[in-house]
């Protein structure tokens, strides 16, 4: 498959763990080795577009290579340019703790980031892209507090110790993980315990967003698993189980 991706990260680790291993097992017909470190949050990263006089026509590959954290990529942006990727998919953390939270921030990032031709796909994961590997016997209704749990990654590696060698995961255990994600992205969205066609990152925003002002809680869940069924489409992504 000839398909030229660009990763958008928020950090480095475990997100680029999480992507070698769904390009290894999941993945193994295309490259997600590009990938570029932006070095902050979602809301930063609205700042710097908002900051561009230029926003409406917003190259987000000119963005990276003009705010990103220089010292986390290297020489990337002399190796690429803009027309060397077909496709961009950008993950970023949920931080509504963080100084800078806003609500409608989010929404209109989904709207810039919709699709992977043009500006790129955004997946935001709730509350941060440890809850990938954050799987327990209550997954399905499972939440966090940060008031009440305490530090995130901590409560990870606590409840989770059977998953945390993300490097580890065979095929069989990446798609379990895979299916229980999505299968609670459709219970949040749908009430449908089923795999669905596909997680509407809108829609779903909408229902973190709607739980946490209301009760400062968060669905933990990650959208690695709904980039993996974005990519391969619904029937193709089924065939991965066979």
């Amino acid at each position: 498959m000839n398909k030229k991706v660009l990763i958008v990260t928020e950090g480095v680790k475990p997100e680029k763990t999480i992507t070698s291993i769904i390009n290894h097992n999941l993945l193994p017909e295309i490259d997600l080795k590009n990938i570029v470190v932006y070095g902050n949050n979602i809301y930063k990263l609205y700042k710097d577009i908002e900051s561009d006089p230029f926003s409406k026509f917003i190259s987000t590959f000119e963005v990276l290579k003009e705010y990103s954290d220089k010292s986390r990529n290297g020489n990337f942006f002399n190796k690429y340019c803009e027309e060397d990727f077909s496709y961009i998919y950008l993950f970023f953390d949920y931080d509504p703790w963080d100084s800078s939270f806003d609500e409608f921030t989010v929404s209109e990032m989904f709207q810039l980031f919709d699709n992977p031709t043009k500006q790129g796909m955004l997946y935001i994961n709730y509350p941060s892209s440890e809850s990938f590997k954050h799987i327990t016997d209550n997954f399905n209704t499972s939440i966090y507090n940060r008031g009440i749990d305490g530090k995130y990654k901590t409560l990870v590696n606590q409840q989770s110790s059977n998953y945390t060698d993300i490097k580890k995961y065979t095929k069989e255990l990446t798609l379990e993980i895979c299916k229980k994600h999505l299968v609670k992205a459709n219970i949040i969205c749908n009430e449908s315990p089923d795999i669905p066609e596909a997680v509407c990152q809108n829609n779903l925003y909408a229902k973190q967003k709607n739980l946490y002002l209301d009760k400062k809680d968060i669905f933990i869940l990650s959208n690695f698993p709904a980039f993996v069924l974005d990519f391969l489409g619904y029937q193709r992504y089924l065939d991965l189980y066979k």
